[in-house]
C-alpha cells in the first residue's frame, strides 16, 4: 500500500501536500484550516527513515549527556529502535510530531513539481492499527 492522505476526510494527493520552509504563524489568518490524516505503513517508515532516526537518536543522547539526563519520554524509554518505537503511538507521535516531521513527509509529499494545495502545520495525534500508522494533524490551504 502506498502512503495516503485524507484532508477533511476526503482523499487528497500527497503531491499537493507541502512541508513549508518557514512556520505558517504569520500566514494562518489568511489561510483556511483543515484536518488531515497521513496513513503510512510501519515498514515504509522504517525503510525511509531508519538512518535519520538513528542519527537523531545519537544527537539526542549527546544532548542528554550535556543536560545531565533524559530530556523527554523517549529518552526515559531508552531510545528504542525504530521498529519498537512504531509500536507505541505516544512515542511515535512525540518523535514525528516534534522532531522528525519534515523527514516523515518530504519523501512522500510535494516534490517541487506541480501545484501545492495544502501546507503542513502540525501533527496532533497518532494511531497505530496493525501495520498502518495514522498521523492526524492540521494543515492549511489558500482561501
Amino acid at each position: 500500500m502506498k502512503p495516503s492522505l485524507l484532508v477533511d476526510a476526503k482523499k487528497a494527493s500527497l503531491k499537493t501536500f507541502c512541508f513549508p520552509e518557514m512556520d505558517l504563524s504569520s500566514s494562518r489568518t489568511e489561510m483556511r484550516k483543515h484536518k488531515f490524516v497521513f496513513i503510512i505503513s510501519r515498514d515504509q517508515i522504517i525503510q525511509a527513515l531508519s538512518d535519520d532516526y538513528k542519527q537523531w537518536v545519537k544527537e539526542s543522547k549527546e544532548d542528554d549527556e550535556q543536560c545531565g539526563g533524559p530530556q523527554d519520554e523517549l529518552a526515559e524509554a531508552g531510545y528504542p529502535d525504530l521498529s519498537e518505537l512504531l509500536k507505541d503511538s505516544a512515542l511515535t507521535e512525540l518523535v514525528f510530531g516534534n522532531y522528525l516531521n519534515r523527514d516523515l513527509f518530504e519523501g512522500f509529499s510535494w516534490d517541487r513539481n506541480g501545484e501545492i494545495k495544502y501546507w503542513f502545520d502540525q501533527i496532533t495525534g497518532c494511531a497505530i492499527n496493525k501495520e498502518l500508522i495514522h498521523f492526524n494533524g492540521i494543515c492549511y490551504s489558500m482561501m
